[in-house]
């Protein structure tokens, strides 16, 4: 595991941020009743129907607008490319571990690029991830078949060999459908774009390690047994946050949605008396994730800031239910702790953190 000392965490928040960017007037009205305070730039809200490709989704939106952000230009990238790598290269790691590593639909924000670096990636007209015959993603039947292949192979004692990746390769186009042959090839497409996959950074607040050093989101969704999760403590984790956000950086923010009060009228909020000030503390935090009552369940797309009638901070929040969904087409209002209590971790690109 790589180490950080917790001078590295001086060096963070002391150093300079990027520039900031200037915060929208405040204006109740497209968010009331809450007031606008920032607002960054996104594709509009996608479905991501029925699959567990909410990773996907996330961090395609985070990486379309870091584009935007970069280049001044708007791109449409294809989730469902990184879906069909990394089915690909889960199985490779299930079937090479024994069927010690997960062989499932969910995964976490690293996933993608590291997606990029084997497979390249596409433009979403280059690949949709749905057959001519499909409306709307459903993964239920793809995920029973490439079960019976793999678990096939596992059973004989294979690997993920030629043969075998070229018969996943076919159940994949099955039921994605296939590339288009025109246009760039997908690392050609990928270089192309000039997006610095390496720059991205993760981050966690655990009391399980020592501030200022790297580890492991020990989640199951975490099939790459990723170990570079920079660990803050909890203060710390939301500023950057915030200091991102107002900076101009979008955030990709992996985020436990199992609380009775996730999703009521569009908004995500604890209990009334954990959102009280200073009610989330980090040992309280650290017992919700070892009990259980904070699961790693869903990531979306960290877009802004708002304020509610009480001055209290809320984030503005792209999910991936299409724009239907919630009340802000496809946009939610989670509040400040909620995200202190079942904000897992975050993708963010290391200029907004001051890292070298």
């Amino acid at each position: 595991m790589l180490q950080k000392t917790i001078a590295l965490l001086f060096f963070i928040f002391s150093a300079g941020f990027a520039q900031e960017a200037a915060p929208t007037a405040p204006a109740a009205g497209p968010y009331a009743p809450y007031t606008l305070e920032l607002e960054l730039w996104r594709q509009p809200a996608l479905d991501q129907g029925r699959t567990g490709t909410c990773w996907s989704f996330a961090t395609t939106s985070f990486m379309e607008s870091e584009y935007k952000r970069i280049h001044k230009e708007d791109v449409d990238l294809s989730e469902m490319w990184f879906m069909r790598g990394a089915a690909i290269e889960k199985a490779r790691r299930h079937l090479a571990t024994k069927g010690r590593t997960r062989f499932d639909e969910g995964g976490l924000s690293h996933d993608v690029p590291f997606i990029v670096a084997r497979h390249g990636l596409q433009s979403a007209t280059a690949f949709s991830g749905l057959t001519a015959d499909a409306k709307r993603h459903n993964h239920a039947k793809l995920w029973k078949d490439m079960h019976t292949a793999v678990d096939a192979w596992q059973k004989a004692g294979e690997e993920l060999t030629p043969a075998n990746e070229k018969e996943l390769a076919k159940i994949l186009e099955t039921h994605l459908g296939a590339p288009e042959k025109a246009g760039k090839a997908p690392q050609e497409y990928a270089a192309g774009l000039k997006l610095p996959f390496a720059d991205y950074v993760e981050v966690m607040s655990t009391t399980g390690i020592p501030f200022g050093d790297r580890g492991t989101l020990k989640v199951p969704d975490n099939w790459l047994e990723d170990t570079n999760y920079l660990n803050m403590k909890l203060d710390a984790m939301v500023d950057a946050m915030d200091r991102a956000l107002r900076a101009g950086f979008t955030v990709a923010l992996d985020i436990d949605v199992s609380e009775p009060g996730f999703g009521p009228g569009g908004v995500a909020k604890m209990s009334a008396e954990e959102e009280l000030p200073g009610a989330i503390t980090p040992e309280i935090r650290e017992a919700m994730f070892k009990d259980g009552r904070t699961t790693d369940d869903h990531l979306m797309h960290v877009v802004g800031l708002l304020r509610d009638t009480d001055g209290k901070r809320w984030y503005l929040v792209k999910d991936s239910g299409g724009e239907k969904r919630w009340r802000w087409k496809g946009n939610m209002a989670i509040s400040e702790n909620y995200v202190r209590a079942k904000g897992l971790g975050f993708m963010v690109h290391k200029a907004a953190l001051a890292l070298p």
